[in-house]
């Protein structure tokens, strides 16, 4: 919110209310998006390099097919259907259309140009709706992978399904921890 109250104004972009509060509430969802598409990677992988190796794989047909770079005149037949995963393209789509739509300094050069683009032909708040239902469909798929990598293997939903595991985390600290934090503290 933060970083489109800044933006927005700096840009140049139509200077009203409705506007603006429909340009935030787009880079907002976008956000949400990219957030949930984050906990799904952290979710589906159970260390770092996984997710360093999956992130450009995953990302780079969603900013690709976005609206920015490609769109349905610019790219392969059978690659089309990419740009309908791309939470990118609907946030785009809502913004472009709420700037330009009725734009009218010549004649009607904003549908002109919203034409030219071939943004679908959804409206605000269609494009936003289902910016929102890919962000939640996104959460509940990370949420049944967090519940996969919480099953104990014989399929069921347990806690520690070890006994060792059990005392090992519930034992003491560590003494070297207590002595460390005792120095930090400035304990003797």
């Amino acid at each position: 919110m933060v970083y489109s109250g800044i933006s927005y104004w700096l840009s140049g972009l139509e200077r009203t209310l409705a506007k603006f509060l429909v340009y935030m509430v787009s880079m907002v969802v976008i956000a949400f998006n990219g957030y949930s598409i984050g906990v799904l990677l952290g979710a589906m992988f159970r260390d770092i390099t996984g997710i360093v190796n999956a992130v450009p794989i995953l990302f780079l047909p969603i900013v690709l097919y976005g609206g920015l770079f490609v769109n349905d005149t610019n790219t392969v037949v059978w690659m089309r259907w990419l740009q309908w995963f791309s939470p990118i393209k609907y946030g785009y789509t809502a913004i472009m259309k709420n700037q330009f739509v009725g734009y009218m300094s010549v004649p009607s050069v904003g549908d002109k140009f919203i034409e030219k683009l071939r943004l679908n032909s959804l409206s605000i708040t269609t494009n936003t709706l289902i910016n929102i239902w890919l962000a939640l469909s996104v959460c509940t798929l990370s949420y049944l992978m967090l519940m996969l990598l919480t099953m104990k293997t014989d399929g069921t939903l347990g806690r520690v399904s070890n006994r060792a595991q059990r005392e090992k985390l519930l034992a003491a600290p560590d003494p070297r921890f207590t002595v460390l934090e005792t120095a930090c503290l400035g304990g003797s």
